[in-house]
This record gives structure tokens, sequence and C-alpha cells, in this order.
């Protein structure tokens, strides 16, 4: 049975810490800069619209640069100038706000610092490459948000696909600057996932994918990840194929590089894979040699 899964977690020392303003709400979003390891990592805290209080300007109060914390939530990722960026992204609840997922310690507690994340989803692109003169392998996985609040039964993928393409159309519709062939062109995605069949792994993801490629749209219950393997993780990951599902371990690595002189050189900025848990064929059964 297929399976997604999205969750990061840091450890670390609180560097920097700022509010800011989301969108038409004012001090709504704290961004957290951790020090874990040799690793710089982001966690922006966004308080729901509909909280009992603004957490963000909650968690902004309580923090100093040098407290210890652990946070875990979603690990998110975006392109921006041409780069992978990633942070994490607390649980919050209207109710209970960062209770269970944000954790503030004394200075005598012991400081295990670390950055990590699960994920597990569709493997939709495989690609090989050097760096150094070693070698990389890069794994795209696609990973669906399947839950239903409207009952018990887990969303499939094409139910998520379809809800995506329907509401970017809605929101490009009311858009003055939309053109009629934007729209057009959403709407043919859309009838290209009615045309694949049944739980077609490779069509659904193929359509999102193309989707993706034409619009860039923010995408809330789909998330594209960016993996890298090296020596001995890609021979354990050999046998995973696009389209594969899989569960992964992963270090996210955000760190300077330093040059024998002392001088910047550059970023390290990754998902290294570190462990591959799980791995499953998504192969529909007319494609099996009976």
């Amino acid at each position: 049975m297929a399976e997604f899964l999205n969750f990061g977690f840091v450890s670390g020392e609180v560097a920097d810490v700022e509010l800011s303003n989301l969108g038409d709400r004012n001090n709504a979003r704290c961004t957290v800069n951790v020090s874990s390891g040799d690793s710089f990592i982001t966690v922006q805290l966004n308080s729901p619209r509909n909280a009992d209080r603004n957490y963000a300007e909650q968690l902004f109060d309580e923090l100093q640069r040098g407290d210890f914390i652990q946070v875990n939530g979603i690990l998110e990722e975006y392109e921006y100038d041409g780069e992978y960026r990633r942070n994490i992204r607390p649980f919050v609840s209207n109710k209970n706000g960062y209770s269970n997922s944000i954790g503030i310690y004394a200075d005598d507690r012991d400081r295990e610092e670390k950055a990590t994340a699960r994920i597990a989803g569709d493997v939709t692109e495989i690609e090989e490459y050097y760096e150094d003169e070693e070698q990389h392998m890069m794994y795209e996985v696609l990973v669906f948000d399947t839950y239903n609040p409207e009952g018990d039964e887990e969303l499939t993928r094409r139910q998520v696909v379809k809800g995506e393409i329907e509401n970017y159309i809605n929101y490009i519709q009311n858009r003055d600057d939309t053109t009629e062939q934007d729209v057009k062109l959403a709407k043919e995605h859309l009838q290209s996932l009615k045309n694949t069949d049944g739980d077609d792994v490779k069509g659904i993801v193929n359509v999102i994918k193309e989707f993706d490629d034409d619009f860039n749209p923010r995408m809330f219950n789909l998330n594209f990840y960016h993996l890298t393997a090296t020596g001995e993780v890609i021979e354990e990951m050999e046998e995973v194929e696009e389209y594969d599902n899989v569960a992964l371990g992963v270090y996210i690595r955000n760190e300077v590089q330093v040059d024998d002189f002392g001088y910047s050189d550059g970023t390290t900025n990754l998902l290294e894979i570190g462990k591959l848990k799980e791995h499953e064929k998504n192969q529909e059964v007319d494609d099996l040699d009976w």
C-alpha cells in the first residue's frame, strides 16, 4: 500500500528570531534560525488566522538568542533564485498552539543537535550528476497529503490532483490578469487527468508534473522534494525506479563552506538521503507477467 509522509525535525541553538507580516495580518509569522551542528535551519511558524491568540508573537516573546529548542513539523521546499530552499513549519493548532511541536529547554540539558526528516512518496525523477568528481543521484519525490476532512477514508492520488487543478482554475478565473489561454490550458490538464485509467500512478504523476511545469502554482496538498544520494546510499537505492513508492530518512543540510583561508566559499544546501526504509513498486496488474 502506498505511503505518504512528511515529517521534519530540528534541534539546536536559536541564532536569530524575527517577526513579520503574513499577507494582511500583522506579526503573524515568526521565523527562527536554528544552529544545528554545521547547519543553519529555518523554522517558520505561521499563526492560524482563526487561532485563539497570535502564536507567532507568543513564540517571538518566548525565545531568546542562545536558547536550545526542538521543533517538529512539516518540511517545506521551494525554489528561489534558481536554488532549492527548505524550512520546517511547526504544527500549530487554533486552540493549543505549538505546545506539541516546539520545546524550549534549560541550559543544563544534554544538547544533541540534529536536523532530519522522514519523507515517503512517489519517485517522479532520477538524475545522475557529478560534483568534485563524486557521483550524486538526485531523486525527485512527490508527497501527497491524502487527509480527507469530509470522511474517514483517505483521498486517492487522483482526488488530490483533481482538487489542486480545480482550485487553481477557480483561482485564476477570479483574477483580472488571467487570459483565456491560461484557463484553457489548465482545463486541458484536468481533462488529461480524466483520461488516465484508475489508479495509474505514472499517468497521474505525469499530469501533475506537466501542470506544475506550465503554471508553477502554489499547491497545498502536494509537495515535491529533491533528495540527494551519495556513496553507499547510491548502492542501497539502485533498485529504485521512477514511479516507485519509497520511505526515506533524510539529513537536512544547509552549511557554509569555508576555504583554507577562512573565507566563505559558498554553501551546501541539500536534503541528503541517509536511509532507505521502505521500497514498493507502483505497478499495475496489467503490467505483471503472469
